[in-house]
């Protein structure tokens, strides 16, 4: 895919969970219920590979977990002075199949029965409504724990990247 369309379709690959990390690049600043119009700290031109690198990582079946360094932007609004070096570890949260192909097989399942199932959404879960009208915001024993097993999998899956970060 070349053309305008390639930044359309990778960047959608960002979205619409993830509207916080877009508006960083100066995308999506304006969204129902949301204002980010003064929370861009990092060049446009650099959000499109960032999800494409993201998205690869996906398809890969691999955690989306990436370790980038960006120039932060100028950014008056926030107070924020730009022309420094920020060195960052993308977590995204994303499917993974790796991870779930590891998981028990009644697990696996139950992730299969899509909205029908316990895992309804897994892992991208609603943040209101996720288990019906009756338990407003609300998730299930079960799902935490799913959730939390994915987090510490893509952690440990990348433990160079956050050691390195860290130490």
């Amino acid at each position: 895919m070349t053309g305008p369309g390639v930044l359309h379709h990778h960047i959608s690959h960002c979205r619409p969970r993830s509207m916080a990390f877009q508006v960083l690049f100066g995308y999506n600043t304006t969204s129902e219920g949301y204002y980010y119009a003064n929370d861009q700290v990092f060049d446009q031109s650099l959000c499109f590979e960032t999800c494409k690198e993201l998205h690869d990582l996906q398809l890969a079946g691999k955690p989306a977990v990436l370790k980038k360094k960006f120039t932060v932007l100028q950014n008056n609004w926030w107070g924020i002075v730009g022309g420094w070096e920020v060195e960052w570890v993308v977590l995204y949260l994303a499917k993974s199949t790796n991870f779930e192909s590891q998981l028990p097989e009644e697990t696996q399942s139950k992730i299969n029965e899509g909205d029908s199932g316990p895992f309804a959404n897994f892992p991208i879960y609603k943040t209101e409504m996720q288990n019906g009208a009756g338990d407003a915001i609300g998730l299930t024993t079960e799902q935490v724990n799913l959730l939390a097993a994915q987090g510490e999998w893509s952690v440990l899956e990348n433990a160079p990247l956050f050691t390195e970060l860290l130490s």
